[in-house]
C-alpha cells in the first residue's frame, strides 16, 4: 500500500530576539509515497479547536491521539535568489537542540541534535530543478547529497535516553 507520514508541528518565524504570536503557526505536514502537502495557520499561544477548524487539518487529525512528541530548536539563515526564471531558496540551519521537560524555555532540558560545528544545508526549488550555477557550485566544493532529519534524529535521541 501508500506509505504515508504525518507530522503535525508548531513553527516559529522569528527576527532577533521578537517571538509573538503572530509569527507563530501551526502546520501540518502529510507525505505520501510521491507528494507533500502542506498546511499551516496562525498559532494563538494555546492549542484551541478553533485552530484546527480548516478542512485540511480536520481531515488529517484525531485530536484525542494528539500528543507533544519533542520540541526542536535550530537557528535558521534563509537567503533567496532568481535565477534562470527559477525561484531558489538556500537556508543554513545550526545550533540544533531538542528541548526535554517543560513548555517553557527556563524549565526545559536542551540536548544537542549534533555538534556545534554540524550547519544543515537545504536547497528548495520548483520540482527540484537547480539551476547550472548553482550545480557548478556544488560540484567544484564536492557536496555530497544527504538524507537528514531533524525529528527523526531527535526521536533517536529519545530513544537513546
Amino acid at each position: 500500500g501508500e506509505h504515508r507520514h504525518l507530522k503535525i508541528r508548531k513553527r516559529s518565524y522569528s527576527e532577533g530576539a521578537s517571538n509573538s504570536s503572530s509569527s507563530q503557526f501551526l502546520e501540518a505536514k502529510l507525505k505520501t509515497d510521491s507528494l507533500v502537502y502542506k498546511h499551516k495557520v496562525p498559532f494563538t499561544g494555546t492549542l484551541t479547536v478553533n485552530d484546527l477548524k480548516t478542512s485540511f487539518f480536520r481531515s488529517v487529525l484525531d485530536l484525542k491521539s494528539l500528543q507533544k512528541v519533542c520540541e526542536i530548536t535550530y537557528k535558521r539563515d534563509a537567503f533567496y535568489y532568481q535565477e534562470e526564471e527559477l525561484k531558489v531558496r538556500v537556508t543554513f540551519d545550526s545550533d540544533l537542540y531538542l528541548s526535554i521537560g517543560s513548555l517553557q524555555a527556563e524549565h526545559s532540558t536542551k540536548i544537542p541534535i549534533k555538534d556545534k560545528s554540524f550547519v544543515l544545508m537545504e536547497i528548495k526549488t520548483p520540482e527540484c530543478n537547480i539551476p547550472a550555477s548553482l550545480k557548478s557550485l556544488i560540484n567544484s566544493k564536492r557536496l555530497k547529497k544527504v538524507n537528514f532529519s531533524k525529528y527523526y534524529e531527535a526521536c533517536m535521541l529519545l530513544n537513546r535516553g
